[in-house]
């Protein structure tokens, strides 16, 4: 968040030799705050118990994948408004070698200038202080160990008979950590209503000490679904599974350092900001692990300030209200009729 005179710098030199400092606002004094995350790795594990959770799966049953390791090409650039603008991000290369046609990973980002919803499920609610972050993972099956592989082994991913994908997410706040006793809490609340995000009754949300307190923290939000299909139907869908404690980021691993976030704060990242590491699996019991769609969604929101609340849709309120108010007017009218006959046969 910052004033209309401060421009982002980048010197594109320190960029692509992964400095700090490489970008950069021209004024400082004009920053009011920094929120945002960062994506160091995917995590391949195989999910022995078959939980849909990485943590407490041994770290010989987990393959880290820096992001790094991709080449991304903007598959599209789009602005359906003046107040909405958005890009997507497309895998074309691993470790240099070109992807196939259907093994890519999909990275939609999206910001609006007005209060409402996003147009893909689970449709989160859209605010001018907040963007949405949209993942897919598509035939995302690579040889991760780089031996000969047969058929079967392939379509296990590298050897892992119950292959699940994770990711590893690592917001950032410039909360002074010195100032800040209890950085990131997880809060979930319940919904009656779920007309825009059909069978899901949940928002989580994770928040910073600021955002609690002031108008002035971050926070992330998202419906605990993930779906399975690219019509993102709720049939053929599994679970987030999120981490619910937060310990503070003590040191900066080779992919953070390589991150656009290490790019503008360095090591500030752990020395003064209020950064932490959170593990995003996708799964849940039965659902045949990742091998059996071949295709994973989820969708999150980031901002600044208060996370929005979810509120009644208009439709339920009417419902409701037909709900209530047809059985009073009956009542009514019915009560008024029986007395009108009694007073009529006095």
């Amino acid at each position: 968040m910052t004033g209309p005179d401060v421009n982002l710098e980048i010197d594109w030199p320190k960029l692509t030799s992964h400095d700090a400092g490489a970008v950069y606002f021209d004024n400082l004094t004009g920053v009011n705050y920094t929120f945002g995350f960062a994506i160091p790795n995917m995590i391949l594990f195989n999910d022995l118990n078959d939980t849909g959770k990485i943590d407490t799966i041994p770290e010989e049953y987990r393959l880290y994948v820096p992001m790094t390791d991709f080449m991304w090409k903007i598959k599209e650039t789009f602005s359906s408004s003046q107040h909405e603008a958005g890009v997507l991000f497309e895998t074309v290369e691993f470790r240099g070698e070109p992807m196939p046609n259907d093994t890519r990973i999909l990275i939609e980002v999206v910001s609006h200038g007005f209060e409402g919803r996003n147009k893909v499920l689970p449709h989160l609610i859209t605010t001018p202080d907040s963007a949405q972050f949209d993942i897919v993972l598509d035939h995302l099956i690579l040889n991760l160990t780089g031996a000969q592989l047969h058929n079967d082994e392939i379509t296990a991913i590298s050897g892992f008979e119950n292959p699940r994908w994770a990711m590893e997410l690592v917001p950032f706040s410039m909360e002074d950590k010195d100032d800040v006793d209890e950085g990131y809490t997880y809060a979930t609340f319940k919904s009656l209503d779920d007309e825009h995000s059909p069978g899901v009754f949940n928002v989580d949300e994770i928040t910073t000490f600021l955002s609690r307190q002031t108008k002035h923290g971050g926070y992330l939000q998202w419906r605990p679904v993930s779906y399975l299909t690219s019509d993102r139907d709720i049939n053929h869908s599994t679970f987030p599974n999120i981490n619910h404690t937060f310990p503070s980021l003590e040191e900066l691993d080779e992919p953070i350092n390589k991150s656009l976030a290490f790019a503008v704060f360095g090591e500030n990242l752990v020395r003064r900001m209020v950064s932490t590491k959170i593990i995003v699996s996708y799964g849940e019991p039965k659902d045949n692990f990742y091998t059996g769609s071949k295709y994973t969604t989820w969708t999150l929101a980031y901002g600044v300030g208060i996370p929005p609340e979810e509120t009644f849709s208009t439709l339920v309120i009417i419902v409701i209200s037909l709900g209530i108010g047809i059985p009073s007017l009956v009542f009514v009218v019915g009560g008024s009729f029986v007395g009108y006959r009694k007073c009529r046969d006095k």
